[in-house]
């Protein structure tokens, strides 16, 4: 007797490269996220968005398939507008102009898949207010000892940005930003304090228009 080989095909599997994603943003300002999820099964695995938070305002591609093998990235565009949902929770943030909001919600998509008919996508957004001046935010940690950041909020219209680090007599020790154009949003600039004596500093940051001062002390 001849053995008869099977030809039944695997079932689709539906797997998950991350189990979430986060994101950083603006009040008014979208951002995208992409999330990567594959076939590892036999068959052709489908996929359909079944529910999204209500500030996860795309999901593309949708009604998408994949065959044995396949990846495919889903990109998530997320964006609370200018007036955020009820479900967004003011949260306390260590930068310039004051809290945020957090959003947390997760993006259900339905497959094919037998072991794994629905796939949760957890999503969490922090939104902060658009800054309207540029600031330097809390210096930390502070006293700081090898390394040392600066939270800066740069409005729209700043321009050129200057980040600069002076002794308590004005003489400059780092230039750490010169003329670089950043962008309306919240950055950090970090100095690389190993050498430098134990003192207090002074943190100068400009623009064409404005400026913001700090103070940093280094301990050894």
């Amino acid at each position: 007797t001849v053995p008869v080989r099977s030809t039944a095909t695997l079932p689709p599997t539906a797997r998950l490269a991350v189990a979430g994603v986060a994101a950083h943003t603006v009040a008014g300002e979208p951002v995208e996220r992409t999330v990567e999820i594959a076939n590892a099964g036999g068959g052709r695995l489908t996929i359909v968005v079944a529910d999204t938070p209500s500030w996860v305002t795309s999901v593309e591609p949708v009604g998408a398939g994949l065959d044995a093998g396949e990846v495919l990235a889903l990109t998530l565009t997320l964006d609370v507008g200018e007036e955020p949902p009820p479900a967004c929770a003011p949260v306390p943030l260590p930068v310039p102009g004051g809290d945020g909001l957090e959003c947390v919600g997760v993006v259900a998509l339905t497959t094919n898949d037998p072991l794994r008919p629905e796939v949760l996508i957890d999503v969490r957004l922090t939104v902060r207010a658009r800054p309207t001046a540029l600031a330097l935010g809390a210096v930390y940690p502070n006293p700081g000892r090898d390394r040392v950041t600066l939270p800066l909020a740069v409005p729209e219209d700043a321009g050129p940005v200057t980040v600069e680090v002076v002794d308590v007599r004005g003489r400059r020790l780092a230039t750490l930003l010169d003329g670089a154009v950043l962008g309306l949003g919240y950055r950090e600039v970090v100095w690389e304090t190993a050498g430098v004596p134990a003192g207090v500093y002074l943190v100068r940051v400009r623009s064409d228009r404005e400026q913001a001062l700090g103070r940093v002390t280094l301990a050894r």
